[in-house]
């Protein structure tokens, strides 16, 4: 399922906003549809890459002209540094 539930959403964003700088890096897992990056690159933060494990949400949902690196895997399978 490309789209995560409504639920916390805002209060993941307000969490978000009140506690770190735009500047951050952000790993955004499962993104299915990008939804936390329409969030929050908005908000003006610009430095998010994602994990996501089917390979055609990347292609469906644009998440390379979206994130600035996209990982293709299962993130309990992936050794990334």
């Amino acid at each position: 399922m490309p789209f995560s539930t409504g639920y916390f959403k805002q209060q993941t964003k307000d969490y978000i906003l009140n506690k770190y700088d735009k500047s951050i890096k952000i790993l955004d897992v499962g993104a299915g549809a990008g939804a936390y990056y329409d969030m929050l690159h908005n908000e003006g933060y610009n430095n998010l890459d994602c994990v996501e494990v089917f390979s055609n949400y990347v292609k469906d949902y644009n998440l390379t002209e979206k994130y600035k690196k996209v990982i293709i895997g299962d993130i309990t399978k992936l050794d990334i540094n």
